[in-house]
């Protein structure tokens, strides 16, 4: 089995993203980032030697990526999306639905569409840009992502949700 990440992101600015942004500087300001990045993750296991037809199987479905509205990027696990500023530091999380009907709604779609797919996984990498500042970005960015109180947390519920480091 082949693992395969596509993350897709806006062409346009992304308002969940800002307003993400502009909550956690107003609610956490010690773990506000100074750029913040919203990507949907699709994680595809293809059988043994099919990796390669994703970006085709990819273009036959807009709800995926919509190329009016969307940029896509191959990557592998931990890897940065293109495009980040070189200036920040930069970490990420990964926020997924324990129980998840996307997912297991295109596990079952692609292969009967004749995709060499086995399983599809879809969550939410959110990706924190820091300055020379903070030390540790990756407990930072944990700390913002996941809600342990009202006052700390903002990017995932843990009842109904994982928070997973994507560096």
């Amino acid at each position: 089995m082949e693992r395969v990440y596509v993350a897709v992101r806006l062409k346009s600015p992304d308002p969940g993203a800002a307003t993400a942004l502009s909550t956690l500087r107003l609610v956490m300001p010690e773990c506000a980032p100074v750029q913040l990045s919203r990507y949907d993750l699709w994680e595809f296991d293809m059988k043994p030697g099919a990796s390669a037809s994703v970006p085709g199987m990819i273009s036959h479905f807009t709800d995926i990526v919509n190329p009016n509205k969307h940029q896509s990027f191959i990557l592998t696990q931990g890897q940065p999306p293109p495009g980040e500023n070189p200036g920040l530091r930069w970490t990420g999380v990964l926020v997924r639905d324990h129980s998840d009907s996307r997912s297991m709604n295109w596990s079952r779609l692609l292969p009967r569409r004749g995709f060499p797919v086995s399983s599809v996984r879809w969550g939410v990498l959110w990706r924190f840009g820091f300055g020379a500042g903070p030390g540790d970005i990756d407990a930072l960015a944990m700390k913002a992502s996941l809600s342990e109180s009202r006052d700390s947390g903002l990017l995932a519920n843990p009842v109904s949700q994982e928070a997973l480091p994507w560096k």
